[in-house]
């Protein structure tokens, strides 16, 4: 078990895997470039209050999964909470990894100028990275997000290497405290760049 207590970020120096129980309690923490893994498929193996996991490029949390519950993954940044609910499709053993992006996905090369005519704009201020690293299920996924601040969207795309695509049939609802989009049965095979979207207008 892993237990975050005291003050400040804790920082991983190296991947990790914790095989029990994952508390953040109130606590960030910091996976930098590395991975934080859960090895617990138990849905409550991450306990928190209002702490949460941030990461840079090539970092995540990643979670065994090995039913069809909702698996939370609480990411975010400094003073972004931006979580992210992953829901296998069956009870085959399977591992995903998430990170949390606060910033432009132009920045680490995937230009969102560079999308689909039936996408107008993709969000700016943050986008997700997920990736299915072991197994060979597909997953349901939600996004949340605070529309007072992060503004409305229509639907969840995608980069496919080139562009990006709206999830066909994705949606985004209203909840409290923050709102989420959703799409469902997408594979996760590889590392997938992920973002709100808002829907071209059909004149």
């Amino acid at each position: 078990n892993l237990y975050l207590q005291g003050t400040g970020v804790k920082t991983l120096g190296n991947n990790q895997n914790v095989v029990g129980t994952l508390n953040l309690n109130d606590r960030e923490l910091a996976t930098q470039n590395y991975t934080m893994t859960v090895n617990n498929p138990t849905v409550g193996a991450i306990q928190r209050t209002t702490g949460f996991v941030s990461s840079t490029v090539g970092g995540g949390l990643a979670r065994a999964t090995n039913s069809t519950s909702t698996y939370l993954y609480p990411v975010g940044s400094s003073g972004k909470y931006r979580p992210a609910d992953i829901t296998p499709s069956s009870t085959s053993s399977a591992t995903f990894k998430v990170r949390m992006a606060n910033g432009d996905a132009s920045g680490e090369g995937y230009n969102r100028n560079n999308k689909a005519a039936d996408v107008c704009d993709v969000n700016s201020s943050f986008f997700h990275i997920m990736q299915r690293t072991s197994g060979s299920i597909n997953a349901n996924i939600k996004v949340y997000y605070d529309n007072s601040i992060d503004g409305s969207w229509d639907q969840v795309g995608n980069w496919n290497g080139s562009l990006w695509n709206n999830y066909t049939g994705s949606s985004t609802s209203s909840g409290s405290p923050l709102y989420y989009g959703s799409v469902n049965n997408v594979s996760l095979s590889s590392s997938t760049p992920i973002a709100l979207t808002k829907n071209a207008p059909v004149l």
